[in-house]
């Protein structure tokens, strides 16, 4: 479950102005030296100083990646790491976890969930996962995926579903990006015949078009 903080500063990073991005962008690369943020504004940076994401510097208006993390901890990435990785794109899971546990009235609503810990070539992770009336659902969420890797990535959603629920589990696949970004010949209906594809392997591709 994420912390409430950490809630609040998905969706404020989520919901945030085109004129912000470069800020955000600048506080993920913050790591070693502080940055003084333009465009961002005081009450964004209070909501993401209280979800410890970044931290004030020694000078006014500068800040950084913080030192400390509300996020699950991992050997393999430092706190600040695993800010920067939330600022990146990470936050887009708790949103959907919120959305979820929230709208849909499902209680077994987990986020980051963790399989076989530990276990050398065993270990999974799950973006979301919802569980209800004997069904179980994973979600996984990508940004900047391309319009050739679709079929690559349906299949292997479908392969990870199988494996974690059997034909007791379905998958979600949510692209960060609108339908429009895809300027490619015949994008359309390429993209058209990739959620087709979903469907029929037990799944669904949404993009932020269905956001709402």
């Amino acid at each position: 479950t994420p912390h409430p903080d950490l809630v609040v500063a998905a969706t404020a990073i989520l919901d945030a102005p085109e004129s912000q991005r470069a800020d955000l962008e600048a506080l993920a690369r913050a790591r070693e030296r502080p940055i003084s943020p333009r465009r961002m504004s005081p009450d964004f940076l209070r909501v993401l100083c209280r979800a410890r994401l970044v931290q004030a510097g020694r000078r006014s208006g500068e800040y950084c990646l913080s030192a400390e993390s509300l996020l699950p901890s991992s050997f393999i990435e430092s706190p600040a790491e695993a800010n920067e990785r939330f600022l990146r794109g990470s936050y887009r899971e708790v949103v959907l976890w919120s959305e979820i546990k929230n709208r849909a009235g499902i209680e077994e609503v987990g986020w980051s969930v963790r399989l076989n810990p530990g276990r050398t070539g065993q270990t999974m992770e799950i973006d979301v996962a919802v569980a209800g009336e004997g069904r179980l659902l994973i979600v996984e969420c990508k940004s900047g995926v391309e319009l050739n890797k679709l079929t690559d990535l349906i299949e292997e959603q479908m392969a990870r579903c199988r494996q974690i629920g059997g034909s007791f589990a379905r998958w979600m696949l949510y692209v960060h990006r609108f339908r429009r970004d895809f300027e490619e010949p015949h994008a359309f209906d390429r993209l058209r015949s990739a959620e087709e594809r979903a469907r029929s392997y037990g799944g669904a591709l949404l993009w932020h078009d269905d956001l709402p």
